[in-house]
């Protein structure tokens, strides 16, 4: 099955649903009769507005608190994304006419000027895998401390100068330009999620996508609709609803990821969506966890394979679903080591005949292990064959060329790199070229020779980035280009 053709037969419930959830809202503002009739009063608006926003600022807020804490600069945009038309709605309600203030603009202003203005502060999560974007990245918590002291600051400022931001007039030239602005803008950022739903297959990224979505929805009641009207209100509760529902559900996904969000930082620091890509599904925290708590060396260098798998995928034509089947394989491809003795596994010396025949098993066990999990299934041919050699000579099967999955093909080199160059229990690393020497002698003996082209010219390309101390050591299994066994 072809790459697009795979992500569309798995996919398709999940992009109904974002469609329907996108679509549907932006026919119902432009219905007929939307801004012809009044309904409700300005003591409702400010009850509903205020409470509403009071929690959906303190939760975004909870977002940027623990991006900065978890260094995860994805999250921190995401944060301040939504923290920008919370704190910019608290001002819109307690700015309501007739009720705390008498008429004024400032009101009408900040409820028009809060998505528009959200968009711009999160610019660089749009931009993070551009060169621009990187260089903000690298700063990423001092431009998210800032804009969100300015918001603040710019909130309270409107409420002593009512004509600080200028007021939008419904069905104008400006407005109705920063509108159907504001509606792409919000589809781009809605679309990423969307995306991460469908690589993750988890129902959070999507809330999070259906938030963005709504709050572009909503700018479209400034191109027809007066205060108070039908379309007026639908507008207000598009944009409440959609802010709380992506910030409560970024919280609950990163909530649920804690204890596995450690053993991916280097992910992390690369690509906090690829971070996410691989961590989402509770089994695989499950079975992270347990192999890091087994064996922390094995957790270390499965670690760097998935990051440089992760980096080849997509220069090898995977994307979408199969990009994420990649991630997991590399996550999860000595899963099996959980079932191997601890004395095998962490003798430091060399293995004998029969210990080095126990711990080839880790493939076939690690195939069970995933086959066992309903969301994982699909990566156990790759787990199992992640040993197997283009010639036929590798375990446990003896597969040939193709008979290997692309994904095992991936890993196995990825796999092999990071083991010969990083230092083992049982010999010293070498360094980058000699390790690249190795796998172009093996390609197309040992391993794929288009798989060991791209990593070479990956590797060459991105040197690796100092490793904190702790990840100085890796896995026992990786590469059998240098024998593991005691000479009889």
């Amino acid at each position: 099955m072809t790459v697009n053709s795979h992500d569309s037969a798995r996919s398709a419930p999940i992009r109904i649903l974002w469609l329907t959830a996108l679509v549907f809202p932006i026919l119902l503002q432009l219905s007929p009769g939307m801004s012809s009739k009044t309904i409700g009063a300005p003591i409702t608006l400010f009850i509903v507005v205020l409470a509403t926003m009071a929690l959906a600022a303190v939760s975004s807020g909870m977002l940027i608190s623990r991006a900065k804490r978890t260094n995860e600069a994805e999250l921190g945009y995401l944060g301040l994304f939504f923290f920008t038309i919370s704190v910019l709605l608290l001002a819109h309600a307690i700015t309501t006419p007739g009720v705390l203030f008498s008429e004024n603009e400032t009101s009408s202003a900040t409820s028009f000027w809060a998505v528009p203005a959200a968009l711009v502060v999160g610019v660089p999560a749009v931009l993070s895998r551009t060169s621009a974007g990187r260089s903000v990245d690298t700063e990423w918590r001092q431009w998210v401390s800032t804009l969100q002291y300015s918001i603040v600051a710019l909130s309270a400022m409107v409420l002593i100068f009512p004509r600080l931001i200028p007021t939008p007039v419904v069905g104008s030239m400006t407005t109705n330009v920063v509108s159907i602005v504001s509606v792409f803008g919000c589809a781009v950022y809605s679309y990423r999620h969307y995306q991460l739903s469908l690589i993750a297959r988890s129902t959070e990224p999507l809330i999070v996508a259906f938030g963005y979505g709504l709050a572009g929805a909503s700018m479209l009641a400034w191109l027809d609709g007066g205060a108070y009207s039908l379309s007026f209100w639908v507008s207000h509760f598009l944009l409440m609803f959609g802010t709380i529902a992506a910030t409560i559900g970024a919280l609950s996904v990163y909530r649920r990821t804690d204890h596995v969000r450690p053993l991916i930082a280097d992910i992390i620091e690369i690509d906090a969506r690829c971070a996410l890509e691989v961590g989402m599904e509770p089994s695989v925290h499950t079975f992270v966890s347990g192999l890091e708590e087994k064996d922390p060396i094995t957790g270390d260098h499965i670690i760097r394979t998935t990051e440089l798998a992760l980096i080849v995928g997509p220069k090898l034509g995977l994307t979408g679903l199969d990009l994420r089947d990649l991630g997991l394989t590399a996550l999860l491809h000595d899963i099996g080591k959980i079932l191997i003795p601890d004395v095998i596994l962490n003798k430091p010396g060399e293995l004998d005949e029969r210990e080095y025949a126990i711990v080839k098993r880790h493939a076939q066990y690690g195939a069970e292990i995933v086959a066992s999990s309903t969301a994982l299934k699909s990566i156990a041919p790759a787990i199992q064959a992640h040993h197997e050699h283009i010639d036929g000579s590798g375990y446990p099967n003896g597969l040939r060329g193709p008979q290997v999955p692309l994904n095992a093909r991936i890993v196995s080199v990825c796999d092999a790199f990071d083991a010969l160059s990083n230092t083992r229990q049982y010999r010293p690393d070498i360094d980058r070229e000699a390790a690249i020497e190795v796998l172009e002698r093996h390609a197309g003996s040992q391993w794929d020779r288009r798989v060991v082209e791209t990593v070479v010219r990956t590797v060459r390309n991105n040197p690796p980035k100092e490793m904190p101390e702790r990840l100085d050591v890796v896995g026992r299994i990786g590469c059998d280009c240098i024998p593991r066994v005691k000479a009889s």
